[in-house]
Protein backbone atom coordinates (compact mmCIF):
# COMPACT_ATOMS: atom_id res chain seq x y z
CA UNK A 1 0.00 0.00 0.00
CA UNK A 2 1.88 2.79 -1.48
CA UNK A 3 -0.18 5.46 -2.20
CA UNK A 4 -2.19 8.19 -0.20
CA UNK A 5 -5.51 6.64 -1.08
CA UNK A 6 -4.67 3.16 0.46
CA UNK A 7 -3.54 4.59 3.78
CA UNK A 8 -7.36 4.80 5.13
CA UNK A 9 -7.67 1.28 4.80
CA UNK A 10 -4.11 0.39 5.94
CA UNK A 11 -4.79 1.97 9.15
CA UNK A 12 -7.97 -0.61 9.09
CA UNK A 13 -6.16 -3.82 8.37
CA UNK A 14 -3.30 -3.44 10.29
CA UNK A 15 -5.81 -2.39 13.09
CA UNK A 16 -7.07 -5.79 13.02
CA UNK A 17 -3.87 -7.27 12.93
CA UNK A 18 -3.49 -7.55 16.50
CA UNK A 19 -7.12 -8.82 16.74
CA UNK A 20 -5.72 -11.39 14.46
CA UNK A 21 -2.61 -12.03 16.15
CA UNK A 22 -4.40 -12.28 19.40
CA UNK A 23 -6.78 -14.95 18.06
CA UNK A 24 -4.10 -17.00 17.32
CA UNK A 25 -2.92 -16.92 20.79
CA UNK A 26 -5.92 -16.69 22.89
CA UNK A 27 -9.27 -16.72 21.39
CA UNK A 28 -12.10 -17.47 23.02
CA UNK A 29 -15.37 -16.22 21.16
CA UNK A 30 -19.55 -16.57 15.55
CA UNK A 31 -21.95 -19.02 15.33
CA UNK A 32 -23.75 -19.05 12.05
CA UNK A 33 -27.36 -20.16 12.02
CA UNK A 34 -26.33 -22.45 8.87
CA UNK A 35 -26.75 -26.24 7.87
CA UNK A 36 -23.53 -27.97 8.27
CA UNK A 37 -21.52 -29.14 5.42
CA UNK A 38 -18.47 -30.62 4.41
CA UNK A 39 -14.81 -29.25 3.92
CA UNK A 40 -14.70 -27.34 0.57
CA UNK A 41 -13.74 -29.49 -2.15
CA UNK A 42 -13.15 -29.38 -6.29
CA UNK A 43 -11.04 -26.36 -8.19
CA UNK A 44 -12.00 -23.08 -6.94
CA UNK A 45 -12.78 -20.67 -9.61
CA UNK A 46 -10.24 -17.93 -10.78
CA UNK A 47 -10.27 -15.72 -8.25
CA UNK A 48 -10.63 -12.63 -10.45
CA UNK A 49 -13.91 -14.32 -11.95
CA UNK A 50 -15.62 -13.65 -8.09
CA UNK A 51 -15.34 -9.78 -8.79
CA UNK A 52 -18.20 -7.70 -9.64
CA UNK A 53 -18.92 -6.73 -13.68
CA UNK A 54 -21.26 -5.49 -15.47
CA UNK A 55 -24.66 -4.67 -14.01
CA UNK A 56 -23.42 -6.02 -10.70
CA UNK A 57 -21.56 -2.81 -10.26
CA UNK A 58 -24.55 -0.15 -10.02
CA UNK A 59 -22.97 2.29 -11.55
CA UNK A 60 -19.31 2.45 -10.17
CA UNK A 61 -16.26 1.61 -12.17
CA UNK A 62 -13.13 0.38 -12.12
CA UNK A 63 -10.50 2.83 -10.87
CA UNK A 64 -7.07 0.36 -11.80
CA UNK A 65 -6.98 -2.95 -12.66
CA UNK A 66 -7.47 -5.33 -9.76
CA UNK A 67 -3.99 -6.69 -7.98
CA UNK A 68 -3.39 -10.62 -7.32
CA UNK A 69 -1.43 -11.49 -4.36
CA UNK A 70 -0.20 -14.99 -2.87
CA UNK A 71 1.94 -15.91 -0.23
CA UNK A 72 5.37 -14.91 -1.48
CA UNK A 73 3.95 -11.13 -1.66
CA UNK A 74 0.84 -10.97 0.63
CA UNK A 75 3.35 -8.93 2.81
CA UNK A 76 3.13 -5.79 0.24
CA UNK A 77 -0.20 -5.74 0.85
CA UNK A 78 -0.78 -6.29 4.21
CA UNK A 79 2.27 -5.79 6.13
CA UNK A 80 1.96 -7.11 9.83
CA UNK A 81 -1.43 -9.09 9.43
CA UNK A 82 0.00 -11.29 7.12
CA UNK A 83 1.48 -14.09 9.60
CA UNK A 84 -2.39 -14.49 11.06
CA UNK A 85 -3.60 -14.64 7.46
CA UNK A 86 -1.15 -16.98 6.32
CA UNK A 87 -1.60 -19.07 9.68
CA UNK A 88 -4.75 -20.45 8.28
CA UNK A 89 -3.44 -21.17 4.53
CA UNK A 90 -3.94 -18.27 2.80
CA UNK A 91 -3.87 -18.97 -1.22
CA UNK A 92 -4.30 -15.93 -3.09
CA UNK A 93 -5.62 -12.50 -3.12
CA UNK A 94 -7.24 -10.49 -5.68
CA UNK A 95 -7.76 -6.55 -4.58
CA UNK A 96 -10.02 -3.89 -6.73
CA UNK A 97 -10.85 -0.27 -6.52
CA UNK A 98 -13.68 1.45 -7.86
CA UNK A 99 -15.35 4.59 -7.47
CA UNK A 100 -17.95 7.03 -8.95
CA UNK A 101 -17.62 8.92 -12.19
CA UNK A 102 -17.44 12.62 -11.53
CA UNK A 103 -16.57 11.91 -8.07
CA UNK A 104 -13.80 11.93 -5.36
CA UNK A 105 -14.61 8.79 -3.86
CA UNK A 106 -13.49 5.04 -3.89
CA UNK A 107 -14.47 1.65 -2.32
CA UNK A 108 -11.83 -1.27 -1.64
CA UNK A 109 -12.96 -5.13 -2.23
CA UNK A 110 -10.69 -7.71 -1.13
CA UNK A 111 -11.05 -11.72 -1.44
CA UNK A 112 -9.19 -13.81 0.01
CA UNK A 113 -8.87 -17.63 -0.97
CA UNK A 114 -8.05 -19.77 1.91
CA UNK A 115 -7.74 -23.53 1.13
CA UNK A 116 -11.29 -25.09 2.30
CA UNK A 117 -14.50 -23.35 4.24
CA UNK A 118 -12.85 -24.15 7.90
CA UNK A 119 -10.04 -21.41 7.06
CA UNK A 120 -12.32 -19.11 5.63
CA UNK A 121 -14.46 -19.01 8.68
CA UNK A 122 -11.49 -18.82 11.03
CA UNK A 123 -10.20 -15.58 9.16
CA UNK A 124 -13.50 -14.30 9.51
CA UNK A 125 -14.43 -15.18 13.05
CA UNK A 126 -11.23 -13.67 14.02
CA UNK A 127 -12.56 -10.57 13.31
CA UNK A 128 -16.13 -10.48 14.56
CA UNK A 129 -17.31 -10.12 18.22
CA UNK A 130 -20.76 -10.65 19.19
CA UNK A 131 -21.63 -7.19 19.59
CA UNK A 132 -21.54 -6.13 15.87
CA UNK A 133 -24.37 -5.76 13.11
CA UNK A 134 -25.22 -8.61 11.26
CA UNK A 135 -26.05 -8.28 7.83
CA UNK A 136 -27.47 -11.29 5.71
CA UNK A 137 -24.85 -11.76 3.00
CA UNK A 138 -23.32 -14.49 2.26
CA UNK A 139 -22.91 -17.17 5.13
CA UNK A 140 -22.44 -14.71 7.52
CA UNK A 141 -21.41 -10.83 7.49
CA UNK A 142 -21.14 -8.17 9.88
CA UNK A 143 -20.88 -4.12 8.98
CA UNK A 144 -18.37 -1.94 11.36
CA UNK A 145 -17.82 2.33 10.67
CA UNK A 146 -18.82 1.42 7.18
CA UNK A 147 -16.64 -1.61 6.35
CA UNK A 148 -18.27 -4.97 4.97
CA UNK A 149 -16.96 -8.72 6.17
CA UNK A 150 -17.90 -11.56 4.99
CA UNK A 151 -17.36 -15.61 4.27
CA UNK A 152 -18.59 -18.03 1.88
CA UNK A 153 -16.84 -21.05 1.66
CA UNK A 154 -13.45 -21.08 1.14
CA UNK A 155 -13.77 -17.45 0.92
CA UNK A 156 -13.08 -14.14 3.00
CA UNK A 157 -14.49 -11.00 2.03
CA UNK A 158 -13.53 -7.55 2.92
CA UNK A 159 -15.04 -4.25 1.76
CA UNK A 160 -14.48 -0.49 2.52
CA UNK A 161 -14.40 2.76 2.07
CA UNK A 162 -11.13 4.34 0.70
CA UNK A 163 -11.86 7.47 3.13
CA UNK A 164 -13.54 6.78 6.37
CA UNK A 165 -15.28 10.16 6.28
CA UNK A 166 -17.58 9.02 3.23
CA UNK A 167 -18.59 5.58 5.11
CA UNK A 168 -22.14 6.35 5.29
CA UNK A 169 -21.86 7.73 1.96
CA UNK A 170 -20.91 4.64 0.40
CA UNK A 171 -22.52 2.36 2.76
CA UNK A 172 -25.26 1.09 -0.15
CA UNK A 173 -22.10 0.48 -2.41
CA UNK A 174 -20.57 -1.23 0.04
CA UNK A 175 -23.62 -4.06 0.73
CA UNK A 176 -24.36 -3.93 -2.98
CA UNK A 177 -21.07 -5.40 -3.90
CA UNK A 178 -20.89 -7.46 -1.00
CA UNK A 179 -24.10 -9.35 -1.99
CA UNK A 180 -22.84 -9.70 -5.73
CA UNK A 181 -19.55 -11.18 -4.83
CA UNK A 182 -21.76 -13.78 -3.06
CA UNK A 183 -23.54 -14.20 -5.73
CA UNK A 184 -20.74 -15.12 -7.53
CA UNK A 185 -19.80 -17.58 -5.20
CA UNK A 186 -20.88 -20.80 -6.39
CA UNK A 187 -22.09 -23.34 -3.89
CA UNK A 188 -24.82 -22.89 -0.95
CA UNK A 189 -24.10 -21.40 2.03
CA UNK A 190 -22.58 -23.60 5.27
CA UNK A 191 -20.62 -23.70 8.61
CA UNK A 192 -18.27 -25.96 9.68
CA UNK A 193 -19.69 -29.04 11.28
CA UNK A 194 -17.59 -28.85 14.06
CA UNK A 195 -19.80 -25.55 15.35
CA UNK A 196 -22.50 -28.08 16.14
CA UNK A 197 -20.39 -29.43 18.53
CA UNK A 198 -20.97 -27.30 21.18
CA UNK A 199 -24.19 -27.43 23.46
CA UNK A 200 -26.55 -24.35 22.84
CA UNK A 201 -26.89 -24.27 26.68
CA UNK A 202 -25.52 -21.14 28.06
CA UNK A 203 -23.35 -20.62 24.59
CA UNK A 204 -22.89 -16.62 23.81
CA UNK A 205 -24.03 -16.07 20.33
CA UNK A 206 -21.82 -15.76 17.89
CA UNK A 207 -18.92 -17.05 19.61
CA UNK A 208 -17.57 -19.74 18.01
CA UNK A 209 -14.16 -19.28 16.73
CA UNK A 210 -11.76 -21.28 14.59
CA UNK A 211 -8.16 -20.81 15.38
CA UNK A 212 -5.84 -22.48 14.05
CA UNK A 213 -2.28 -23.02 15.95
CA UNK A 214 -1.24 -21.96 18.99
CA UNK A 215 -4.38 -22.23 20.69
CA UNK A 216 -4.54 -20.10 24.08
CA UNK A 217 -0.45 -19.48 23.28
CA UNK A 218 -0.03 -23.65 23.56
CA UNK A 219 1.96 -25.08 20.06
CA UNK A 220 0.67 -28.28 21.12
CA UNK A 221 -2.68 -27.06 20.61
CA UNK A 222 -3.86 -26.95 17.47
CA UNK A 223 -7.11 -27.48 14.90
CA UNK A 224 -9.22 -25.73 17.82
CA UNK A 225 -13.29 -24.42 17.90
CA UNK A 226 -13.07 -22.56 20.70
CA UNK A 227 -16.98 -21.34 21.80
CA UNK A 228 -18.08 -18.80 25.37
CA UNK A 229 -20.25 -19.84 28.00
CA UNK A 230 -22.14 -17.48 29.99
CA UNK A 231 -22.26 -19.18 33.45
CA UNK A 232 -23.07 -16.71 35.88
CA UNK A 233 -20.98 -14.00 36.21
CA UNK A 234 -18.07 -15.81 34.64
CA UNK A 235 -17.48 -16.10 30.60
CA UNK A 236 -15.79 -19.93 30.06
CA UNK A 237 -14.59 -20.74 26.81
CA UNK A 238 -14.75 -24.57 25.89
CA UNK A 239 -12.84 -25.96 22.96
CA UNK A 240 -11.87 -29.17 21.12
CA UNK A 241 -9.14 -29.21 19.32
CA UNK A 242 -9.21 -32.16 16.46
CA UNK A 243 -5.74 -34.24 15.86
CA UNK A 244 -4.74 -37.09 13.15
CA UNK A 245 -5.85 -39.76 15.56
CA UNK A 246 -6.22 -40.71 19.42
CA UNK A 247 -2.49 -41.03 19.74
CA UNK A 248 -1.86 -37.38 18.68
CA UNK A 249 -4.35 -36.19 21.05
CA UNK A 250 -3.01 -38.05 23.98
CA UNK A 251 -0.30 -36.90 23.30
CA UNK A 252 -1.46 -32.91 23.64
CA UNK A 253 -2.78 -33.83 26.77
CA UNK A 254 0.19 -35.05 28.19
CA UNK A 255 1.53 -32.00 27.08
CA UNK A 256 -0.89 -29.76 28.41
CA UNK A 257 -0.95 -31.67 31.51
CA UNK A 258 3.04 -31.60 32.39
CA UNK A 259 2.97 -27.61 31.20
CA UNK A 260 0.54 -27.39 34.15
CA UNK A 261 1.95 -28.93 36.28
CA UNK A 262 4.97 -26.69 35.90
CA UNK A 263 3.13 -23.62 35.43
CA UNK A 264 0.68 -23.99 37.97
CA UNK A 265 -0.82 -27.15 40.09
CA UNK A 266 -2.75 -30.33 38.96
CA UNK A 267 -5.86 -30.60 41.10
CA UNK A 268 -7.41 -33.62 39.36
CA UNK A 269 -6.09 -36.82 37.86
CA UNK A 270 -9.25 -37.99 36.09
CA UNK A 271 -12.69 -36.06 35.60
CA UNK A 272 -14.49 -39.03 34.74
CA UNK A 273 -14.32 -38.03 31.00
CA UNK A 274 -13.17 -39.22 27.86
CA UNK A 275 -10.23 -41.22 27.39
CA UNK A 276 -8.13 -39.57 29.62
CA UNK A 277 -8.28 -36.21 31.66
CA UNK A 278 -7.15 -33.49 34.36
CA UNK A 279 -7.65 -30.57 36.63
CA UNK A 280 -5.59 -27.98 37.15
CA UNK A 281 -5.29 -24.29 38.50
CA UNK A 282 -3.63 -21.66 35.84
CA UNK A 283 -2.14 -18.44 37.36
CA UNK A 284 -3.49 -17.23 34.15
CA UNK A 285 -6.56 -19.39 33.09
CA UNK A 286 -7.84 -20.29 36.53
CA UNK A 287 -9.61 -23.53 36.83
CA UNK A 288 -8.96 -25.79 33.74
CA UNK A 289 -10.82 -29.23 32.76
CA UNK A 290 -9.38 -31.14 29.87
CA UNK A 291 -10.05 -34.41 28.33
CA UNK A 292 -9.43 -36.63 25.31
CA UNK A 293 -11.71 -38.44 23.44
CA UNK A 294 -10.85 -40.38 19.99
CA UNK A 295 -8.68 -37.63 18.18
CA UNK A 296 -10.17 -34.98 20.34
CA UNK A 297 -8.76 -33.04 23.12
CA UNK A 298 -11.47 -31.03 25.10
CA UNK A 299 -11.56 -28.70 27.95
CA UNK A 300 -12.39 -25.40 29.49
CA UNK A 301 -10.36 -22.53 30.87
CA UNK A 302 -11.86 -20.15 33.08
CA UNK A 303 -13.41 -22.37 35.07
CA UNK A 304 -15.46 -21.36 38.46
CA UNK A 305 -17.57 -23.99 39.36
CA UNK A 306 -16.81 -27.19 37.72
CA UNK A 307 -20.21 -28.07 38.47
CA UNK A 308 -21.78 -25.74 35.97
CA UNK A 309 -18.45 -26.67 33.50
CA UNK A 310 -18.83 -30.55 33.61
CA UNK A 311 -22.25 -31.39 31.92
CA UNK A 312 -21.36 -28.99 29.45
CA UNK A 313 -18.33 -31.05 28.33
CA UNK A 314 -20.29 -34.03 28.78
CA UNK A 315 -22.41 -32.79 26.37
CA UNK A 316 -19.77 -32.12 24.23
CA UNK A 317 -17.72 -35.42 24.86
CA UNK A 318 -21.05 -37.08 23.62
CA UNK A 319 -21.06 -35.78 20.01
CA UNK A 320 -17.01 -36.56 19.58
CA UNK A 321 -16.90 -39.87 17.01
Amino acid sequence: MKTSRQDAPTVRVLGRASLLVLCLMVSPSCQVARTPEPATTGKPPELAALLPQGTQLMGLKPKAEPKLYDESNLYEYIDGAAEAYLAYGFQRLVSARYGLPGRDSEIIMDIYQMPNLKNGFGIYSSLRSPEVLFVDIGTQAFLSEGTLDFWKDRYFIHIAPGDPDQAKELQLFVLHLGRAVANNIPGPVAEPEQVNLFPTRSLVPHSVKYVARDVFGQNFLTNAFIADYRLGEAKTPLFAAEYADAAKAKEALTAYKAYQAKAGKITSEDLGLGDSSFAADDPYYKGILAFTKSRFLCGALHVEDQKLVLPLLAELAAKLE
